[in-house]
């Protein structure tokens, strides 16, 4: 099930790929094995390992110190995610993606001047939903509305693996829901995850947040208000890996 969306994907940038010409005979059949191997070669640029360090956002809610570690792993075959946070709101479900464009919001982006930046205010910086890291990451559909849970000492970890090809079938499928907060990569383009933002959201019914925070429809600003924001950055080229696609597997804190 989608979150449902109060306003439009904002636009990703897609990637251009210059096309090399082999020779100026176009009946020269050298060109033709070296055209086959290009989309092979593209998709390699997305493999390797990715590393994330979460920062604070909203730390004026009472019980939010959120911090954290993520890494990615991408093979041909595969898509793992493994995050491990500490500091959040305890004994609640957190909801978190990764997004689409490349900045953390800062103080700046609290526009109304209420103290807090809610999920709204933060778009600018952050982008609409690329990947939300659910209960199936083969789908950005299918995963429901699942987020790991925190334990009583603010600590959960979550590790959820796909296969790259399903995936990337999915997320540059047509996009048949434009007012959702989900966004599709642009017809070609790759993840290009180096650079793109994870957001964690929630804190908990308690905090008293104003009237004046704004939410997704459909869902409690206590739901939505993000926490915690983390860059993805490249730490290793080159990565081969055995990979599965079993998503049975959930070690997140309950």
């Amino acid at each position: 099930m989608k979150h449902n969306k109060i306003w439009k994907p904002l636009a990703l940038g897609t990637c251009v790929i210059a096309a090399v010409s082999c020779g100026s005979n176009d009946d020269d059949d050298s060109s033709k094995p070296r055209q086959q191997e290009q989309p092979q070669q593209e998709e390699q640029r997305d493999q390797g390992i990715y590393k994330i360090t979460f920062k604070t956002l909203n730390p004026a809610v009472v019980g939010n110190t959120s911090t954290g570690i993520g890494t990615i792993t991408v093979t041909d075959q595969s898509f793992k995610f493994k995050l491990g946070m500490a500091g959040t709101p305890t004994q609640m479900t957190h909801l978190q993606h990764i997004h689409a464009a490349a900045e953390c919001p800062t103080a700046a982006q609290d526009v109304n001047g209420d103290g807090f930046i809610d999920v709204l205010e933060g778009i600018p910086s952050y982008g609409a939903i690329l990947i939300p890291l659910d209960g199936n990451l083969n789908s950005q559909a299918e995963g429901g509305m699942y987020g790991p849970r925190s334990n009583d000492l603010g600590l959960y970890s979550y590790t959820r693996e796909a296969g790259l090809p399903l995936m990337l079938t999915d997320l540059q499928a047509e996009d048949t829901n434009p007012d959702d907060p989900i966004v599709k990569l642009p017809e070609g383009e790759l993840l290009n995850l180096e650079g793109r933002t994870v957001i964690i959201h929630g804190v908990p019914k308690s905090a008293n947040l104003p009237g004046t925070i704004g939410t997704l429809e459909g869902l409690a600003p206590e739901d939505t208000l993000p926490i915690a924001c983390g860059t993805i950055t490249r730490v290793q080229e080159d990565v081969t890996l055995p990979g599965t696609t079993d998503n049975r597997t959930n070690p997140a804190v309950e």
